[in-house]
């Protein structure tokens, strides 16, 4: 968390992008088309530094995957990062860092529990 925190204060654009992109890869390698093409799209806004394009795309995927989500911590994590998401504030970095870790946490969960048996229904605005 602290590495990927100073990676991210260095150049946050390229930081998250990067998280992102390694996000997608392990839904990819979990046949996870379309959460992989939500995380593609995230990613891209991030890459091109629009912060809050980026935390928007993240906001809208942590909020399909909430309601498949065992009730567990990491998914009580994401509800209030989610939260925080939605009215995103670029001086609060922390949030996309903290949401991203928890992320990466609740998705190797699910894939662990057979992510396959529910395949992820994202219907977020393009």
């Amino acid at each position: 968390y602290m590495q990927h925190w100073h990676a991210l204060k260095g150049s946050p654009a390229t930081a998250t992008a990067q998280a992102v992109l390694a996000l997608q890869k392990t839904m990819t390698s979990a046949r996870q088309e379309r959460l992989a093409q939500q995380l593609d799209t995230c990613a891209g806004g991030f890459a091109q530094g629009e912060l809050v394009t980026g935390a928007l795309d993240l906001y809208a995927i942590i909020e399909a995957l909430l309601p498949v989500l065992p009730p567990e911590p990491p998914a009580a994590v994401l509800a209030e990062c989610a939260t925080d998401l939605a009215r995103f504030d670029p001086d609060r970095l922390e949030v996309i860092l903290l949401s991203l870790h928890t992320l990466d946490i609740a998705l190797r969960r699910l894939q662990q529990s057979g992510l396959h048996h529910a395949e992820v229904s994202l219907h977020t605005p393009s």
